[in-house]
């Protein structure tokens, strides 16, 4: 194929994907910008569960410390949108791979925390204990950075953020059991919170349906953000070192982190908007789910490196 071919292909391609991330980001703020996230319609996982909490005489709080986890839930979709869109922004003839995997790197991990989060097949005291690990990790990583600060004696360190005893005391009301801190997992009522690489690989099996090989993606990923040999071999143009010349092996690697991207947003919006009950939501991100992928298959570029796969 001719250069002046290659490089209108590449750009259609480029643009094709902007499109279908485009309607993906669509779909998912019907979701995110739901008012039913604290307080959920009638007949929904959500309304139910948040009925076995504030019936529950062991809340004194009510509902609120559960309701925490569809805050997290949303605000994690929400971050991963705002991602996504820098992510759409790097799509075009120049830019790097580098920009478009560090973007999809940190789009996994957000809306992986959702996916965990909001897993349906989980109890409301599950889901508790969720919050809470994710909370206690949180704080735990908050008060290791506080050393670092130098502070004065008298400063008070939670004014940089909420602090491991706060989120202990708080769980401390509810007699939950707890564990972890320093270099252990958080841990609260059973429920630990994953590593990175577990928790995006829980998500990315469902995307790519490869089970075996779910770890795959992030560890490549993470390569580029972290500067390892095989993200600094990676890390080329887009369209090669001058941008007149595509590389339609760097193109590959692009196409896979939008098809990474568009499933791991659509996937974690779906489950959103079905624990939350909302019918609409579900059923138009159902339809995108076989819709999208057909779609980003008829962008797959053909190259040396996925010839056959």
């Amino acid at each position: 194929m001719e250069n002046r071919e290659v490089h209108r292909t590449a750009k259609a391609m480029a643009a094709g994907l902007r499109s279908l991330l485009a309607e993906t980001l669509g779909l998912v703020e019907q979701v995110t910008c739901t008012p039913y996230w604290d307080r959920p319609l009638r007949g929904c996982q959500a309304a139910h569960e948040m009925d076995l909490e504030e019936g529950d005489p062991g809340r004194p709080a009510g509902s609120w410390p559960w309701l925490t986890a569809l805050t997290f839930g949303r605000s994690a979709l929400d971050l991963a949108a705002e991602e996504a869109s820098g992510f759409s922004a790097v799509l075009d003839v120049g830019a790097t791979s580098a920009s478009a995997e560090v973007l999809c790197r940190g789009i996994l991990e957000s809306t992986s925390l959702s996916w965990w989060l909001l897993d349906p097949a989980i109890t409301h005291r599950q889901r508790l204990a969720r919050a809470f690990a994710y909370r206690l990790d949180g704080a735990t990583m908050t008060a290791r950075a506080v050393k670092h600060f130098g502070l004065e004696a008298g400063e008070d360190p939670s004014e940089y953020g909420e602090l491991p005893a706060q989120v202990v005391e708080e769980i401390g009301t509810l007699g939950l059991p707890w564990s972890g801190g320093s270099r252990s997992p958080c841990c609260c009522d059973g429920e630990c919170m994953p590593g990175h690489s577990e928790l995006v690989a829980a998500l990315v099996a469902e995307v790519w349906h490869d089970k075996p090989e779910a770890k795959l993606p992030y560890a490549f990923l993470s390569e580029m953000a972290h500067a390892g040999l095989q993200g600094l071999a990676r890390g080329s143009r887009l369209f090669g070192n001058d941008a007149t010349t595509p590389d339609a092996n760097h193109q590959f690697w692009v196409w896979l982190d939008a098809y990474l991207v568009i499933g791991a947003l659509t996937f974690s919006a779906h489950r959103a908007a079905s624990f939350l009950g909302l019918a609409d939501q579900t059923a138009a991100l159902a339809e995108w789910t076989g819709s999208s992928q057909g779609k980003l298959l008829t962008l797959r570029p053909e190259t040396s490196e996925n010839d056959g796969a």
